[in-house]
């Protein structure tokens, strides 16, 4: 989902479509980030709600890009280990 915002800033049934998830699972991670300072709607409790990362969610992109590397290798290594 972050990467998703990151990407480009969308609503929950966007992010829903986008991902192929249900949108009760993205309301459900959106209400956790929230919560956390990730991300912020343009519109607080406004259905359609744009999402967008925080500055705080900004700032941590580079040591999410790092833990994301770090477990796509973790992925192929164990799949080529099979």
């Amino acid at each position: 989902m972050i990467k998703a915002i990151q990407n480009r800033p969308s609503n929950a049934n966007q992010l829903a479509q986008i991902l192929h998830v249900d949108y009760k699972t993205i309301q459900h991670h959106v209400r956790i980030l929230e919560e956390n300072g990730l991300i912020i709607p343009s519109d607080k409790g406004t259905y359609g709600a744009v999402l967008f990362l925080t500055s705080k969610m900004e700032e941590a992109l580079p040591i999410l890009d790092e833990i994301w590397s770090r477990i796509g290798r973790r992925k192929i290594n164990k799949t080529n280990a099979g």
